[in-house]
């Protein structure tokens, strides 16, 4: 019973992710098609496609939005690389 439930938990956060990451890439297009340099923007959105990563989501996203980061602030962006590395290497 547990495993059922655990799978429909699972099932769920995957669901709620992909619909989170339609969200994402239309800002993530915003933000590089209008060269916008919101490092708190920027950074959120790092933090949920991280989040996204966990249930195995977002990874062309993430390396996308990060390397457009580095041209804005390469420490914070590397912090972001260093981060994705742990989660992906799990």
């Amino acid at each position: 019973m547990v495993d059922k439930n655990l799978r429909k938990l699972i099932v769920k956060a995957q669901s709620a992710g992909k619909q989170s990451l339609t969200y994402i890439k239309e800002d993530i297009e915003e933000i590089i098609s209008q060269n916008l340099t919101s490092e708190h923007r920027i950074e959120s959105l790092l933090d949920r496609l991280l989040d996204c990563l966990y249930l195995g989501l977002g990874e062309e996203e993430f390396k996308r939005l990060n390397s457009y980061y580095a041209t804005i602030n390469k420490e914070n962006s590397d912090f972001y690389q260093r981060s994705y590395q742990e989660i992906v290497e799990e």
